[in-house]
This record gives structure tokens, C-alpha cells and sequence, in this order.
């Protein structure tokens, strides 16, 4: 936050007008946000699986029906029903 308050401080608002740096700025805020999730849950889920699968080694069949089961429970229960 120092550094680009500095940035800011010293060369955009001499260069651009103030309303075209928040427009810049909640654009890369927007994009940053709808980026982490997708880049979180490459780097989550199937990390997050291994590590499952790998506790229950003995069960591996069980432990791999229960996750799937529940990805597709918890995405029926948050998906919009008809109306």
C-alpha cells in the first residue's frame, strides 16, 4: 500500500485526472477478485483431495464417493432453484 500510495502520490495524479485513477483502480480491484477464487480453488481442491485420500489409504474408494458426494450436495444446495 506504501509503495503505491508513493506512485500515486508522485506520477499518476500529475499525469491522469483522479476519477479516470479509481476507475483504473476498481477495475484491477474487480479483476484481482474474480481471479483469486479461481486461482484459490486450483491450488485448494485438489491439494485439499490428495491430502484426503492420502490420510485414508485404506479406504481410498469411500473417501474418494464421499468427496464427490459431497461437492454435488453442497453445489445443489447453494445452486437457484426455479421459481
Amino acid at each position: 500500500m506504501v509503495a503505491v500510495g508513493q506512485l500515486n502520490g508522485r506520477y499518476l495524479v500529475r499525469r491522469f485526472p483522479v476519477h479516470a485513477i479509481v476507475t483504473a483502480g476498481l477495475g484491477l480491484l474487480t479483476v484481482a477478485g474474480l481471479g483469486m477464487p479461481a486461482l484459490a480453488s486450483g491450488l485448494l481442491i485438489g491439494n485439499a483431495n490428495a491430502l484426503a485420500m492420502n490420510r485414508t489409504r485404506n479406504a481410498a474408494g469411500v473417501a474418494s464417493a464421499l468427496l464427490g458426494a459431497t461437492s454435488f450436495l453442497i453445489g445443489a444446495l447453494v445452486s437457484p432453484s426455479p421459481a
